[in-house]
């Protein structure tokens, strides 16, 4: 189960890093809405996991 855990995680960073890149240019406030989501999604993950 951790192993699970650590690999969405990464996946995770690497979405964030790829959206970091694309959205460089705008607003930060994108990038905050984002990682709340993200943040949501591994809430959610970690307790249904």
């Amino acid at each position: 189960m951790r192993s699970i855990i650590f690999r969405t995680a990464a996946g995770l960073l690497a979405i964030a890093g790829v959206f970091f890149l694309v959205m460089s240019e705008d607003a930060p406030r994108e990038m905050w809405g984002f990682s709340g989501l993200m943040g949501a999604y591994a809430i959610l993950g970690n307790r249904i996991g």
